[in-house]
């Protein structure tokens, strides 16, 4: 119950940022700000990604990201999709609520 109200800003934060066709590449607990009225900030956006259209995918040669919380497909043929920040949060919410990586 106490991870629902973050999840919740997160998940919004997503949204906005994919209504934008941007992937923010990095989505973990590292790179989300808190601040003391219990809003929540989206940082680090070194690993983002805009798209031209949200039904294509980047394609790169490197892998952008922290491993335990990469999409198997980012890994697997290094392409990232906006879908790619989902797995990302699934991974995310699973670090909120054992205090530990994915």
């Amino acid at each position: 119950m106490v991870a629902r109200p973050f999840i919740k800003q997160i998940t919004e934060g997503i949204q906005f940022l994919h209504s934008k066709n941007i992937i923010h590449g990095d989505l973990k607990c590292a790179n989300i700000l808190l601040d003391s009225n219990g809003c929540i900030k989206l940082a680090d956006f070194g690993s983002s990604i805009e798209l031209s259209n949200p039904d294509e995918s980047h394609k790169s040669s490197t892998i952008k990201g922290t491993i335990p919380w990469i999409a198997p497909e980012v890994i697997k043929e290094s392409k990232t999709y906006l879908s790619s920040d989902i797995w990302s949060l699934g991974c995310t919410i699973i670090e909120m609520c054992v205090g530990g990586n994915p």
